[in-house]
Formats: structure tokens, sequence, C-alpha cells
């Protein structure tokens, strides 16, 4: 439906991302400096879409594990 929900560690939604693409939002993954950018797939429209959340609202994605570590 052209959204994309995102949850607390509790399961409960503190955010919805809605495309201004198309409805076809299909994968996401959190990136930037602060994991605090959601980057997403549409496929309507073939296009990568990026949503930033301010650092008050504290939505940041979980580091990947081994990346970091050498």
């Amino acid at each position: 439906m052209g959204l994309v929900w995102v949850h607390d560690a509790l399961g409960r939604p503190v955010a919805v991302v809605r495309s201004p693409r198309g409805l076809g939002t299909t994968n996401c993954a959190f990136g930037g400096p602060d994991r605090r950018s959601l980057f997403i797939t549409e496929s309507d429209t073939g296009s990568i879409l990026k949503a930033e959340f301010p650092p008050e609202l504290g939505i940041a994605g979980a580091p990947i594990f081994g990346l970091d570590s050498a």
C-alpha cells in the first residue's frame, strides 16, 4: 500500500513513511552515518527512496554485527 511502518523493540508502531512515488514498496534498510536514514525500494517506478528521521525521535537502525569488529 505504499507504506513502511517502523516499530520499536517491543513491536509498537513509532512511525509510518508513505511513498511519494507509488504503492509498491518492497524492501527497506537503515543506513547513513547515524543509521537514521531509511532507504526504501519502490517497484512500481523502480525508485530508491530515502527518509531521514530527526535525532529527537530516537529512530535508528541496529548495527550489523561483525562488520565493525575486525
